[in-house]
């Protein structure tokens, strides 16, 4: 059975108002720290969890971290702005040297993912010989509007995934074949994503920075070498929500204060 770490991309630059993105509190907790909890409430060793930082406002993430009983964790900086695979990348030969043969990646500006559905997608993944196994959101007329921005998932003719398509890098046509997307919650097999996240063509950026090595093109590689893709449909489809705006910031805080809410009342009436 494989033993699943996790690694937690909060190494982005972004700020909403005075704090950076990540350190935004979410029900009285900063959003890094709720993806951590997370994480370890759904069945990951708190030792084994990677906290990845840019060199601005590490200190400040991993001040918060301590202060909500989350300082067990491994804290890793990414020193320069090179993507979400190039970040993992920097924390997976110590979690590999400690044992572990997969890894949860999250993001650290998704407060909303519940400890069952990382047990679940852990579950999915130790089930099977995948080398990765995606969490993806059917597009109904229920769904959220937000989540139309993610990756959306490309199959073949039998069902299955073959690719992540971006909305605004390739055509509508492409993208209305699509039925579901992916909010990136991933399990990947750690040596395989070592020897391919390198090998992927880097993404270049519009803002003149260097290019990013990013995480979706490794799913059309590992089709193309007939790995095996399994996925996790997501039954709660509020759970895979962002926050890259203080608009989105207040949506996520009052969904979170709601459950918060609703699991109050059920202590109560027991």
């Amino acid at each position: 059975m494989a033993k699943i770490a996790g690694v937690v991309c909060a190494a982005g630059y972004s700020m909403i108002g005075c704090l950076p993105k990540v350190l935004q509190p979410v029900a009285g907790v900063p959003m890094v720290c709720r993806v951590v909890r997370a994480l370890r409430h759904g069945g990951l060793d708190p030792r084994m969890v990677a906290v990845v930082v840019n060199p601005s406002s590490g200190p400040q993430i991993c001040s918060a971290l301590e202060r909500h009983s989350c300082g067990d964790c491994i804290r890793v900086v990414q020193p320069d702005r090179r993507g979400s695979a190039d970040a993992a990348l920097r924390a997976l030969p110590y979690l590999r040297e400690h044992g572990a043969d997969s890894f949860i990646l999250a993001y650290a500006d998704m407060p909303l993912w519940r400890p069952e559905t990382i047990s679940r997608l852990v579950s999915e993944h130790q089930a099977g010989d995948a080398v990765v196994t995606m969490v993806t959101v059917p597009i109904t007329s229920e769904m959220p509007k937000g989540l139309m921005r993610y990756g959306h998932v490309l199959r073949d003719k039998s069902g299955g995934i073959v690719d992540i398509a971006e909305p605004g890098e390739v055509g509508s046509g492409e993208l209305s074949e699509a039925d579901t997307v992916n909010p990136s919650l991933w399990a990947w097999e750690i040596e395989w994503f070592l020897e391919h996240a390198e090998i992927t063509p880097p993404f270049p950026k519009r803002d003149g920075r260097s290019p990013e090595l990013r995480i979706p093109p490794l799913v059309a590689l590992a089709y193309r070498e007939g790995a095996l893709i399994k996925e996790l449909s997501l039954e709660d489809p509020s759970e895979a929500l962002g926050v890259n705006t203080a608009e989105e910031l207040d949506i996520v805080r009052e969904i979170a204060e709601s459950r918060s809410s609703a699991v109050l009342s059920v202590l109560v009436e027991t």
